[in-house]
């Protein structure tokens, strides 16, 4: 679904819209999960499992410029521990999704001849929508 093409957007957390552009996204992970509840009774010596509760984490790494507005609502966001939505698209008419997520943590990389990168670390907070 995310590519080369992909873009990635920010906008108030609890609206479903996230139209603002991130600028410089290098790359976007995330992994959903959904734990597992075993269930077992004395008429099976098998245990059975339930799917419960979903969950989500993701990381989004910027080419990193501190007077630009969308990596300063990122940090703001991260600094202040506040939700923000984040859509990602695979181009700009393309599919993707959109949810609500607070940042767990960020990380930033300086290297000699490369440009600066920073990678900002999310945790999904409620339903991720897919956007068509």
């Amino acid at each position: 679904m995310i590519g080369r093409e992909a873009l990635a957007y920010h906008g108030t957390a609890g609206t479903g819209i996230a139209t603002l552009l991130i600028a410089g996204v290098r790359d976007v992970n995330w992994t959903i999960e959904c734990s597992a509840i075993e269930s077992v009774d004395r008429d099976s010596i098998w245990k059975t499992k339930k799917a419960g509760f979903l969950s989500g984490s993701g990381s989004l790494e910027v080419t990193y410029d501190p007077t630009d507005a969308s990596h300063q609502a990122l940090d703001s966001a991260t600094e202040a521990g506040t939700k923000i939505a984040l859509k990602f698209l695979d181009s700009a008419a393309g599919a993707g999704m959109i949810a609500d997520v607070v940042f767990s943590s960020g990380e930033q990389s300086d290297p000699l001849e490369e440009a600066v990168t920073r990678t900002y670390n999310f945790e999904f907070d409620g339903t991720i929508t897919a956007v068509a």
